[in-house]
């Protein structure tokens, strides 16, 4: 598993999809490579505009996270 942080969401739009839909961007993985999604820390930061920001634990494909962990070295 993989920790996301700071995965900022709309406070209008705090759909399990929408913050799925942010991790996906942030990694830069296809949508299919995403396994799983567990959300560790939800609060919200109010000091400019007002949004969500979460920490989530993610699983991908084994593939995916090898190709992932070798180029952040």
């Amino acid at each position: 598993m993989i920790k996301v942080r700071q995965i900022k969401v709309n406070i209008e739009d705090k759909s399990i999809e929408k913050i799925k839909k942010k991790v996906i961007e942030k990694l830069n993985i296809n949508k299919d490579d995403l396994i799983e999604l567990n959300i560790v820390k939800e609060s919200i930061d109010a000091r400019r505009d007002i949004h969500y920001s979460y920490e989530v634990n993610v699983k991908l494909k084994n593939d995916v996270e090898y190709k992932f962990f070798q180029n952040s070295t």
